[in-house]
Formats: C-alpha cells, sequence, structure tokens
C-alpha cells in the first residue's frame, strides 16, 4: 500500500470541495460560478502578460501564479489584480 504525501492529500481535498461545489450549484446559480471560472481565466492570461511585460523591461516585482492570486482575481476581479500588484510594488521599496 502506497502513503498519501500533504500534497496529494490537499488535491484531493480540493478536488472534492469543487465536486462538492458543483453538485451543490448545480440547480441554482450556475452564472456565479461561471463568472467566478471567467475571472479567473482572464485574471490568469493578465497575470502572464503583466509579469512578461515586467520582466521584458527589467523590473522584478512580477505575481506568482499561485492558487491566492488567482482566486483573489476570481473574487474582485481587475481591482483584485490591480491590489495584488501595488501591493507587491510596495513591498519592494
Amino acid at each position: 500500500m502506497t502513503e498519501i504525501t500533504s500534497g496529494q492529500g490537499m488535491l484531493m481535498i480540493v478536488m472534492m470541495c469543487v465536486v462538492l461545489l458543483f453538485i451543490v450549484m448545480r440547480g441554482k446559480r450556475m452564472d456565479l460560478l461561471f463568472g467566478f471560472v471567467l475571472r479567473v481565466l482572464c485574471g490568469t492570461v493578465c497575470i502572464y502578460i503583466v509579469n512578461h511585460l515586467m520582466l521584458h523591461f527589467q523590473y522584478g516585482g512580477t505575481l506568482g501564479l499561485n492558487p491566492f492570486t488567482l482566486i483573489a482575481s476570481g473574487i474582485l476581479g481587475l481591482p483584485g489584480l490591480i491590489a495584488l500588484y501595488a501591493i507587491k510594488i510596495v513591498s519592494l521599496l
């Protein structure tokens, strides 16, 4: 029998939460979930483009693509991304 690492366990918990969310939201407000996923995808593309532009101009204040930044962009949208970059820039001063 193989052991489950902490990363695998966390991934399984997240996947179960996503499946449960789809089951609960299936008959209700699916447009909210669709909007959240759309904002996450747009936020991911925006972070990727802005990071490449910042690296092109040799500025080191790039954001990482991690669950926290993606959730912030999904919930808050463009103002959330601007706030994340503002926090990153202020932390570099």
